[in-house]
């Protein structure tokens, strides 16, 4: 085992590295989708009842479109957040 160790610390070394690039390159990406989906998540489409007894609720509450969107949204959200605190931890590994 240490003649193998000993062989490929090299190419252990640049291992190392791709994966440091390749983890900031992701976690990048994983931001960006972070920011777009909380933009979705925070816009509701079709916008909100303004009448005094149903006040703040969403026009096409109920309606299948609308959870479809929803729940895709939140699933994009966790994913990628997921993703994101997994890249992270990769970045501060030793």
């Amino acid at each position: 085992m240490e003649v193998f160790t000993e062989t490929h610390l090299e190419l252990a070394m640049q291992r190392a590295k791709w994966l440091s690039k390749a983890s900031q390159s992701c976690s990048a990406v994983a931001t960006l989708i972070i920011s777009v989906v909380f933009a979705t998540m925070a816009t509701v489409p079709g916008g909100l009842i303004q009448e005094q007894q149903d006040r703040g609720l969403a026009v096409y509450k109920g309606k299948l479109d609308f959870n479809v969107f929803s729940g895709s949204s939140l699933s994009a959200l966790c994913f990628s957040s997921i993703s994101l605190i997994m890249f992270l931890n990769i970045l501060t590994s030793p």
